[in-house]
């Protein structure tokens, strides 16, 4: 398996976690949101439920006060309420509420409002105030009674669902976060261990290369490494062994054939000066001369022999150097797929960064909702409080009325009941929604923890692609090296060919000088000269040798 499909699926589970985590908070909101709208319809519905009853005991307290004290005013205050009475029961059919009893409640509130008109209202109109008093005790009395007491039972459910729905919100929240927990840690403890796993043993792999490297720049070619990782790195370093066994072995050829060329020069230059005190004794004696020929010839073809051994050598040298560049460039470009993967490493890590700062800015904006929430049971409680205010002031009121003021004095004590509950309630809510906010500040600062996992991975990613920079710098510097050795090893071969040449001339000049003995004289001078030209390609290429042999050795130290 290669290093990028490594990478790929390490960080696919991590990525996969963190998804889940994503698709599990996107859930929660979504699930939330619909909580909150149906609480908030609940409670409009609750809040107008109360106001039906609120109103309804204003309107029949207002007609109690009519009946006794025939004021105009109260009549139209009375009427007054029932139109608010009418308004908010609209008010409750837009928000869709379908109940039986609401049904009811609006037979009866129509039937109530119908007995008030031509049973009460006539009667007085007519002057039958006996009859009208008659006949409002049902009303105004149990009639009305019921009515409230209908109106506040469904306010009650509502209010007793709302917390229901706050539990239900509650256990849901408690059992995401559990989720979202699991998930995070396990999602962190997975990152942790793929990246702490994967970084220890890349930087091994790293560090090994690097220091069998930094051992060739320093001229140790027997070092190897031992990397086992069955992907792009074992191929790296299975290829830098092949090129250092192949240095090394370049190394010593050249060193070898340097030495024969050094020994070669110097008996070179012996037999050049034989051959020319040979060709200074010629004059004196033509059989020397012809025994110094010979002895010249079979000089010469010992050279030549030895000369084409170092040709061979130095084309052994140059295939060599070749395959060398191979394995450089086999390297090079294993290093470049390592970067390259590195590369997309560094470029998904970055995604999983972008993932967990939305999924943090989704938390919070959830927070700020929550906060909304806590200001509307804010104005619920001060509502209530008004409420409870204004009921106090109407039991002052119903007392100073005295016997008239009873009526009335149960119904602002009704209402006082009503907004302590509603305050009640209010409070229950507040202490559930702080709870939802604890949770989702909580699940903030975990998601901002997982965030800065994934950015130290990121950071590891980045450490190996430099990495990878450096052994292709070190790679390209033994090939440059590795270049210059050519460029010697070619100049050492031109020189060993016109050497050849050289040696073919004088090969020629002693086979004159044997079969042309009248003309030696002219032949040894030919030959003199020759021998002192090869003297000086001699002394050029034993310099030559001494300089390969420097070279040599500035690789090894």
């Amino acid at each position: 398996m290669s290093v990028k499909q490594k990478l790929q699926i390490s960080f696919g589970i991590v990525i996969a976690f963190l998804l889940a985590l994503s698709a599990l908070g996107m859930n929660d909101l979504s699930s939330n949101k619909k909580m909150s709208a149906q609480i908030q319809l609940k409670e409009n519905i609750a809040n107008e439920f109360n106001e039906v009853a609120f109103l309804t005991l204003r309107a029949n307290a207002a007609m109690r006060g009519y009946m006794l004290y025939r004021d105009d005013q109260m009549r139209n205050n009375h009427l007054s309420l029932r139109e608010e009475l009418d308004d908010t029961i609209r008010t409750i059919d837009k928000l869709s509420f379908v109940d039986e009893r609401y049904d009811q409640f609006l037979t009866d509130l129509r039937t109530w409002e119908n007995n008030i008109d031509e049973r009460i209202l006539l009667s007085l109109d007519d002057g039958k105030i006996e009859e009208a008093e008659t006949n409002a005790l049902p009303i105004l009395g149990q009639g009305s009674r019921e009515l409230v007491s209908l109106a506040k039972q469904i306010a009650d459910e509502q209010v007793g669902e709302i917390n229901t729905l706050l539990q239900m919100n509650d256990a849901a929240i408690n059992k995401s976060f559990t989720t979202m927990l699991i998930i995070i840690i396990i999602a962190t403890v997975s990152s942790l261990w793929i990246a702490t796993r994967f970084g220890r043993k890349m930087t091994a792999v790293i560090e090994q290369l690097t220091e069998q490297t930094t051992a060739v720049t320093k001229g140790d070619l027997s070092a190897e490494n031992t990397i086992r990782t069955n992907d792009e790195f074992e191929q790296l370093g299975r290829s830098f062994n092949t090129m250092t066994r192949q240095l090394s072995t370049l190394l010593k050829e050249i060193d070898y054939a340097s030495h024969n060329v050094s020994s070669t020069s110097a008996t070179l230059t012996q037999h050049s000066e034989s051959v020319q005190k040979g060709a200074e004794e010629t004059e004196r004696a033509i059989d020397i001369v012809r025994s110094g020929a010979d002895e010249q010839m079979m000089t010469v073809e010992q050279t030549t022999e030895r000369s084409s051994t170092v040709l061979h050598h130095m084309t052994e040298m140059q295939q060599t150097l070749d395959d060398m560049y191979v394995q450089s460039a086999q390297s090079k470009d294993l290093t470049t797929v390592g970067s390259t993967a590195v590369a997309q490493v560094v470029e998904q890590m970055n995604t999983v960064v972008q993932t967990t700062t939305e999924l943090v800015e989704q938390i919070k904006m959830f927070g700020q909702q929550s906060s909304m929430i806590r200001e509307t049971i804010q104005t619920i409680k001060k509502i209530a409080a008004q409420t409870n205010l204004l009921a106090l002031n109407a039991s002052i009121e119903a007392a100073r009325a005295g016997e008239h003021g009873k009526g009335f004095a149960v119904v602002a004590s009704e209402v006082r009941a009503l907004a302590d509950q509603s305050a009640s309630a209010a409070q229950t809510v507040e202490q559930v929604v702080e709870q939802i906010t604890s949770s989702a500040e909580q699940m903030t600062t975990t998601a901002e923890r997982s965030e800065q996992v994934v950015q130290q991975g990121q950071q590891l990613a980045h450490e190996a692609e430099q990495t990878f920079h450096h052994i292709y710098t070190s790679i390209h510097t033994v090939e440059s090296e590795a270049t210059r050795v050519k460029h010697s090893i070619t100049s050492v071969y031109d020189q060993l060919h016109a050497l050849i040449e050289q040696i073919d001339t004088i090969d020629e000049l002693a086979q004159r000088s044997t079969h042309e003995t009248d003309h030696i004289e002219t032949v040894s001078k030919k030959q003199r000269e020759a021998m002192q030209e090869v003297t000086r390609s001699a002394h050029r290429l034993a310099e030559m040798a001494k300089d390969l042999e420097q070279l040599i050795d500035s690789l090894r130290t």
